[in-house]
């Protein structure tokens, strides 16, 4: 039976791995001497990574080997299961595996390579690889640069992308790769020994500051009479079509936001627009959105029970007329605000196995059921809280600012993709037919249709365009035979062009692939050079589509894929969590700089500012202050980073309290977004919690139109973290928020050995003097794994002296409910932790991680 018939025959569960895989798992296990120590590791990033690419994955040639072996030896099911697999051998051959990396016994090798021969006899000598059909271009590179270039030593992956002789090529270069200098060195070669003429070299850039750093870089390689077209696509259509109309570079985006609240304050228009978003609601268009269940406020709540509460209470009354409420996240519980602020009353959302301080408890059953809203008023009454059922007139004033504003964004966003594929209203309403239909969206996709249309009219009567309808016309009229593109004191005419470099080529778009093809409508000699990151492609929210480079090689027929995976610019420690959290998603990228770096991981629940950082203001603020001024004390750069400018610039509010003006000028602060393609030092990620990573809204569903799905967000989710932790060369610190609101995305790389949980009293305070060392304190005194820990008396005394000491606070927790207190080590170690007033009942656990991780456990 062939390896191809095996594997389409196996089915079910993933069976056992056969005698002769076995072997080969042992001579794995055998080499990996770390496995039993980073075993997490192993599991979470490693071993996908070689389900995905084994050849690329392994670190050895023997490794390589051996993992070859065993890619022959298993089915397709077992090599999916293959982490199960590997666990599996490890443990029930953990006796043979030990005694070979004891003894560096090489028999578990030996006895690979006899099941794969046949043969009891050593193997023959492998012949001689012939070297690959690029590998004299490849030396001709390095010659050359070491003649003319002696600075630039390229790796032999850009030497194959520089040297290249083929047709169109895709180059895969991950992040650090050199992509830039690559794509300089590829022009410079073409010029000095290929002997093409530099106004037949074209290189496209996505904006303007790439396209600067291009010329830039041009600049530095080759003499003012041998520079190639650089320019942004953009530029390029803009030379072609010369408009006589105002072009909207930057205004775009706004000009169709006034058209949207220009119809929406309309008060001709209200009844529609009002309508349009209680359908919206009434449709409880959550739908999937990760872990986050969002409330008519607009507020993003963990469970199902806390959104139906929320609801509930908004639908009461509650949240107008001075009156308002706010959620808990720690303790799962809504206190009702009078006022004054005041707190009026607790609602908690809780098993009713797990009593705790709050004036009304609802479970999840409850709070599901028929009926819950005017229960939950009957009892808000009986507590003496008034409530008014609440119309669909005074529901709308108090949605239309928060969940209206959403939609309105959402509308928007659909406008401006819709223009980069040149659609009209009617386009945009038959495309939403096809892909989604769904009456709950027929109101936003009709008010999308109607707002594209305005747009272009009001383009037209304004005598204004913006870039999409320039590149489109640039296609159009490319494709009619006009070809100059003139400018800037420079001839160029695209008929003349043999060589087309396009960077950033995962942020491909409609409009840009229409042109490039009319381009080689008129060029047909030109080879297609595109160079990118499929790991970075964020820019689909605002119409690219990573399709043009998965499907490269089909729209480019004869194309090459080239791949330049070694990383020049991070430390080996970084690189690892960047290939963690895309693991499974491609070629991982390797580790080329020699550089030592740093990575810890922190979390708000241990920050205790001082009190002059008190000062300061949110907690965050104090605590990434510290972080930031650690990193300039050092003389690095810094970059702090969040998923929204507001959470990046609030988290430094104060900067200049707290480091010197000089100091201020080598930390810049963003977004992710923003800060692609660019590196600093040090790298601050903030807000790296469930509520950012993954942040998916029920908006996202208008995106289906255009072939969105919820798996294809949360990947786009999945490259923006990417791009965070890529940024960074040596230093690495995230700050992932609460424990109870952790981020799935982050978790994989939060297991790798490098990646360190920290403690806050590790680095000095922003201001102040240093903050006492504290350790965390976690008391189980009810549910415990499914039984009672605790007489019920016993229990309920307990709770009210862990009530009464004032710095616990109660952390649900599935079956393992505690209560959690920041307590002084030093006065912890002073006398026996049992001896407190609520550690004296029998059955209690108490457990303690001491500033330096350290746990330990306390039962009686």
């Amino acid at each position: 039976m062939t390896s191809t018939t095996r594997r389409a025959a196996s089915g079910g569960t993933a069976p056992a791995p056969a005698p002769r895989s076995v072997v080969v798992l042992r001579a794995l296990l055998a080499t990996w001497r770390d496995y039993d120590e980073k075993s997490a590791w192993y599991r979470t990033w490693f071993l996908p990574s070689v389900i995905a690419d084994h050849v690329a994955a392994a670190r050895s040639d023997v490794e390589r080997e051996l993992l070859t072996d065993l890619h022959a030896a298993m089915t397709e099911r077992q090599w999916r299961a293959l982490p199960e697999n590997v666990a599996r051998v490890a443990k029930d051959s953990a006796a043979t595996i030990a005694k070979a990396r004891t003894f560096r016994d090489s028999s578990l090798l030996a006895g690979v390579r006899r099941s794969t021969s046949g043969a009891t006899s050593a193997p023959p000598p492998r012949a001689k690889s012939a070297p690959p059909p690029e590998a004299p271009a490849m030396d001709a590179v390095l010659e050359w640069a070491r003649k003319e270039h002696p600075e630039f030593r390229p790796t032999p992956e850009q030497a194959a992308v520089i040297g290249t002789t083929h047709g169109h090529a895709l180059v895969e270069a991950r992040a650090g790769s050199g992509k830039t200098t690559t794509m300089i060195a590829r022009a410079a070669h073409l010029i000095e020994r290929r002997g093409v003429r530099p106004d037949e070299i074209l290189m496209l850039a996505f904006n303007s500051s790439a396209a600067a750093d291009l010329r830039r870089r041009a600049e530095e390689w080759l003499p003012a009479a041998a520079q190639p077209h650089i320019m942004t696509l953009d530029a390029l259509a803009y030379r072609l079509v010369r408009p006589a109309e105002r072009v909207l570079a930057e205004d775009a985006d706004r000009r169709v936001e006034e058209i949207v609240r220009s119809l929406w304050h309309d008060p001709a228009s209200q009844d529609e627009m009002r309508e349009l978003v209680l359908s919206f609601v009434r449709a409880d268009a959550d739908g999937e959105t990760g872990t986050r269940y969002w409330s008519l406020r607009g507020d993003a709540l963990p469970t199902r029970a806390a959104q139906s509460i929320a609801d509930a209470l908004l639908r009461s009354g509650l949240g107008s007329d001075g009156r308002d409420f706010r959620f808990h996240r720690s303790s799962s519980v809504f206190e009702l605000l009078d006022a004054d602020g005041g707190s009026q009353l607790r609602i908690a959302i809780t098993d009713p196995r797990r009593p705790f301080s709050a004036d009304l408890r609802y479970d999840e059953r409850t709070t599901a059921a028929s009926g819950f809203e005017e229960r939950l008023r009957r009892d808000l009454r009986s507590a003496g809280v008034p409530t008014a059922e609440m119309d669909d007139d005074r529901l709308w004033e108090a949605i239309r600012g928060s969940i209206g504003e959403r939609l309105l964004r959402a509308i928007t966003q659909i406008v401006m993709r819709a223009r980069q594929r040149m659609w009209s209203g009617a386009d945009l309403l038959r495309e939403w037919r096809q892909r989604d239909g769904d009456e709950s969206r027929r109101g936003a996709i009709e008010l999308g249709a109607r707002m594209l249309d305005l747009y272009a009219q009001a383009l037209a009567e304004a005598h204004e365009e913006d870039f999409p309808g320039i590149v489109w016309r640039a296609a159009a009229r490319v494709g009619e035979g006009f070809t100059d593109f003139s400018g800037g004191g420079r001839s160029g005419d695209v008929r003349a062009i043999t060589h087309i470099v396009i960077d950033e080529f995962q942020d491909f778009t409609p409009r840009f692939d229409a042109l490039i093809q009319a381009v080689l409508g008129q060029a047909p000699r030109a080879r297609v050079m595109a160079v990118g990151d499929d790991w970075q492609a964020i820019n689909e929210f605002a119409g690219s589509s990573t399709e043009y480079f998965a499907e490269f090689t089909a729209r480019f027929p004869g194309a090459m894929r080239l791949r330049m995976l070694g990383n020049q610019r991070s430390s080996a420690d970084i690189v690892d969590v960047g290939n963690s959290i895309m693991a499974g998603r491609g070629r991982p990228a390797r580790a080329v700089a020699e550089l030592t770096g740093r990575i810890r991981q922190f979390g708000m629940d241990d920050f205790e500012p001082t009190p002059e950082e008190e000062r300061l203001g949110r907690p965050s603020t104090s605590a990434v202050l510290r972080l930031v001024k650690e990193h300039l004390g050092h003389g690095r750069t810094v970059a702090v980073l969040a998923r929204t400018r507001e959470v990046a610039e609030r988290a430094v509010a104060g900067l200049a309290r707290v480091v010197p003006p000089d100091a201020v000028a080598r930390c810049d602060v963003g977004t992710i977004h923003s800060y692609k393609g660019r590196e600093a030092d040090a790298v601050i990620l903030v807000g790296v919690a469930g509520w950012a990573f993954p942040h998916v809204h029920p908006t996202w569903q208008l995106g289906r139109v255009f072939g969105d799905s919820f798996a294809s967000i949360l990947t786009a989710e999945r490259r923006l973290l990417y791009v965070g932790v890529s940024r960074p060369r040596r230093w690495l610190d995230v700050v992932t928020g609460r424990e109870d609101d952790p981020s799935p995305l982050w978790e994989s790389a939060s297991l790798l050995p490098a990646v360190r949980r920290t403690d806050w009293a590790s680095v000095a305070p922003a201001l102040g003097a240093p903050a006492v060392r504290r350790a965390t304190v976690r008391v189980y005194n009810g549910m415990y794994d499914g039984r009672w820990l605790l007489s019920w008396d016993d229990f309920h005394e307990s709770k009210n002296l862990l009530t009464a000491d004032g710095g616990f606070r109660y952390e649900p927790s599935g079956g393992r409910a505690h209560w959690v207190a920041r307590m002084d080590a030093a006065e912890l170690r002073a006398r026996d932790v049992l001896d407190h007033p609520w550690a004296r009942f029998d059955g209690i656990r108490v457990e303690v991680e001491w500033p330096d991780r350290r746990r330990q456990v306390f039962t009686r």
